[in-house]
């Protein structure tokens, strides 16, 4: 596993691959250095050639093609990886944020401010259970830099739905099994569902494979 001598190094070569950082960079690079607790959350073109740049290791024991890690000074830092076509947001959307990326402070590359606020938008109403107030004070900030003027949950989620129908985006469930996306939070008109990551995720939530839950069902 390659050490890095700093995080500017790391940075460096990051910067030889198509990628983005989805959220949370605004503090780099000393929340990184400064929080054990911190990570980057990346969603490159190509995970195999990233993660092969990069030289990272898997974060967990079994590598399941998200989580990894970066040595940096000799300290861990974890990299979770997305990419286009891996459900975490629309696919189509996934590509134009990696087409629309800007480099943030000559140091990493970013989300268009757009692209930003509406993914955050999701991450906050969809990717979680629970609406967090601190995402609201946070997104009613950033959407006043863009004349974007909310001030609830429920304005949030309908400019989200305006930005989906115009954009012909979609909600999607993600190859990530460990993820569940919040439906109670979108109309059933704006999901697109991939079966075979349902029924992996509904197994893994109830702690078997496929194979082992259809013999359950056979046997009930």
């Amino acid at each position: 596993m390659r050490n890095y001598r700093d995080i500017y190094e790391l940075f460096d070569v990051m910067n030889t691959c198509k990628y983005l950082v989805l959220r949370n960079y605004e503090k780099f690079p000393e929340e990184l250095i400064n929080n054990e607790h911190a990570d980057i959350d990346v969603l490159c073109e190509n995970v195999d050639d990233f993660i092969l740049k990069l030289g990272l290791e898997p974060f967990y024991r079994r590598d399941d093609r998200i989580h990894f890690a970066a040595l940096v000074d000799g300290f861990s830092i974890p990299i979770d990886l997305r990419c286009p076509g891996d459900g975490y947001y629309c696919e189509k959307w996934e590509k134009n944020m990696l087409l629309n990326r800007v480099l943030y402070k000559n140091k990493i590359f970013v989300m268009s401010p757009s692209d930003y606020f509406y993914s955050l938008t999701y991450h906050a109403l969809i990717h979680k259970q629970t609406f967090s107030t601190e995402y609201l004070s946070r997104l009613i900030s950033m959407g006043k830099e863009l004349g974007i003027m909310v001030d609830s949950e429920n304005e949030l989620k309908n400019r989200l739905l305006d930005f989906l129908k115009k954009e012909g985006y979609f909600v999607t469930n993600s190859s990530d099994v460990a993820l569940r996306i919040n439906v109670n939070n979108i109309p059933n008109e704006y999901i697109q569902i991939k079966k075979s990551w349902a029924v992996k995720s509904f197994c893994a939530n109830l702690g078997c494979g496929p194979r082992r839950f259809l013999r359950k069902i056979l046997h009930f």
